[in-house]
């Protein structure tokens, strides 16, 4: 895309929050627009409004607010944002993107210690998902059959489950949607939560 396209991506996200300071989907747009032209720590600000604007949509910052504070040579601050996120929201997302930090800063134990204490207080299938990969790395014998097994098991089980509903008409879709296909209501369709979900 041409630099002006992004200028004017810019100005108009900006206009919107103007317009609505709790739109979520201009916030998202502001931070995209910011990390492709490299303005990382700009992003990483616009990405910890939407905690404000709406914590129902933290999953979607996650992964765009990693990448920002990678490229910053910033891991520990991410580490640190996602612990927080964990402790004041939840989620498996965050919690997911942590343990691939802790893996990297800390190895393969002290990351299934982390989804371990996790699935303690909140099922998950991801979760549960991960903590196999985890355990695949160093296991041979029957052992690795078992879990590759499991492993089988927790893909079917997520593979084609919708991540998003809508909360007007119950619509279902596997990414995010600002406008509901089934009822045109904006901003209704939000990520499904639960053992299988967020």
């Amino acid at each position: 895309k041409a630099k002006g396209d992004f200028k004017a991506a810019l100005r108009m996200a900006k206009k919107a929050l103007t317009s609505d300071r709790q739109s979520v989907r201009a916030s998202l747009l502001q931070a995209e627009v910011e990390k492709i032209t490299g303005h990382c720590k700009a992003a990483i600000k616009t990405l910890k409004q939407v905690e404000k604007q709406d914590p129902i949509y933290l999953p979607e910052v996650v992964e765009p607010m990693l990448e920002c504070y990678q490229t910053l040579g910033k891991s520990h601050e991410a580490e640190r944002y996602l612990s927080y996120l964990l402790d004041e929201h939840g989620g498996i997302t965050p919690l997911l993107a942590l343990v691939d930090l802790v893996r990297e800063s800390e190895g393969e134990r002290a990351a299934s210690a982390r989804i371990v204490s996790f699935l303690r207080e909140r099922p998950s299938v991801r979760g549960l998902d991960r903590l196999i990969e985890l355990h695949l790395v160093g296991s041979d014998g029957n052992a690795r059959e078992n879990l590759m097994i499991l492993k089988e098991l927790t893909r079917r089980l997520l593979e084609d489950k919708a991540a998003y509903r809508c909360k007007n008409c119950g619509f279902k879709a596997k990414v995010l949607r600002w406008s509901c296909p089934g009822c045109k209501q904006w901003g209704s369709i939000h990520p499904i939560h639960g053992v299988v979900g967020e």
